[in-house]
């Protein structure tokens, strides 16, 4: 059957999306093993960001409560200070209260135990 799974070739979504365009079905893509778009069920995406506050187990805690309410797929956002900054730059300023600068937010950030 033209444009299945099995006969279409997948090409990587551009931009490097986790996600494989069809090549016979352009309005859809493939999200691990899913067709997602035209004619197919949305993808529900639950977003946590910064709310685990760079705590791993509070991390799991999001995803235990998320896997409960029928997502598809949960994301989170996460920082990694050494890699984005440095303590010298100039404007990195107190932002928060318990941070004394945007790197020691960041560095917060960051997964720990």
């Amino acid at each position: 059957m033209a444009g299945s799974p099995e006969t279409s070739a997948m090409i990587p979504v551009p931009g490097g999306a986790q996600g494989l365009r069809r090549e016979n079905d352009p309005g859809v893509i493939e999200v691990a093993g899913r067709p997602v778009g035209l004619g197919h069920p949305c993808l529900v995406i639950a977003e946590v960001a910064q709310a685990h506050d760079g705590s791993l187990g509070t991390a799991h805690a999001y995803i235990d409560a998320v896997a409960n309410t029928g997502a598809d797929a949960i994301k989170f956002q996460t920082h990694i200070a050494a890699a984005e900054s440095t303590r010298s730059e100039p404007w990195r300023v107190k932002f928060s209260p318990q941070d004394a600068t945007r790197y020691d937010y960041w560095q917060r950030m960051e997964f720990t135990e």
